[in-house]
């Protein structure tokens, strides 16, 4: 599973997956420092789940300030 997200200098960004969306969520690697373009347009940054196998899962990312 791969996922690319427009990111922001000064944010970290943590993708996280779940079996479902009433259970807990779990940090799928490590997180990631936003960036910001010159132009101040966020850049992109992807995650991967090399994990997500067969399965189905939920994922998020979570943005921490």
């Amino acid at each position: 599973f791969t996922l690319t997200v427009a990111t922001h200098s000064g944010h970290v960004y943590q993708l996280q997956r779940s079996a479902s969306l009433a259970a807990d969520w779990a940090d799928v690697g490590a997180p990631q420092d936003g960036l910001t373009g010159s132009a101040g347009s966020p850049s992109n940054r992807t995650f991967t789940d090399p994990a997500a196998s067969g399965s189905r899962y939920f994922y998020r990312v979570e943005v921490i300030p």
